[in-house]
């Protein structure tokens, strides 16, 4: 169908699927940060940060990891606004996937104390336990006492006895990791 812009765009999203299907892995990409250069300006629109976060993350690996990573996690933000939890936790689940190789330990651990939280909204709480003691495995590896006590806090409807001892310590890590002061 002829766009106004005397550019053709698809009539049906299977049409387009099924064009992107036919593309080598390279243009596929291509095709995707093409389409990330002309959304970007529109960023300030929640639905546009929805678009950008799925073309970065489909650019993958072509693409900027660190931006894929970011507009994941905007893109969750309004998920999550929205009140649709299982797809904010799964757009952080894919912003974790995509920046684990480039973020700084401080940047993953933010990311994942998100997607705990986001999991444990959905009610997932098994993978919000998994993903708070990844983050707390995480936080003890680089010595953040505070980033330990947000897995241990993180969770508070949670009421499993394992998970309670586990929390308990971390929380008991955590203060002594603090030192003294408020």
């Amino acid at each position: 169908v002829p766009g106004s812009s005397g550019r053709y765009r698809f009539s049906h999203d299977l049409v387009r699927e099924s064009v992107l299907a036919d593309l080598a892995a390279g243009e596929q990409a291509r095709v995707h940060l093409a389409v990330v250069a002309a959304l970007t300006p529109s960023a300030d629109d929640p639905d546009v940060v929805t678009e950008l976060a799925h073309h970065t993350l489909a650019a993958l690996p072509a693409g900027d990891r660190r931006a894929a990573t970011e507009w994941a996690r905007r893109a969750a933000q309004v998920a999550h606004a929205r009140l649709a939890y299982d797809e904010a936790a799964r757009l952080l689940a894919d912003a974790l996937a995509a920046g684990r190789p480039a973020l700084r330990p401080a940047e993953r651990l933010a990311v994942l104390l998100d997607l705990a939280r986001a999991q444990g909204i959905a009610h997932d709480v098994a993978g919000a336990i998994a993903t708070s003691t990844e983050a707390a495995e995480l936080a003890r590896a680089t010595g953040d006492p505070v980033a330990l006590a947000c897995a241990a806090l993180g969770l508070p409807e949670v009421s499993e006895a394992e998970w309670l001892d586990a929390v308990r310590g971390w929380c008991a890590e955590a203060l002594r990791g603090l030192g003294e002061g408020d």
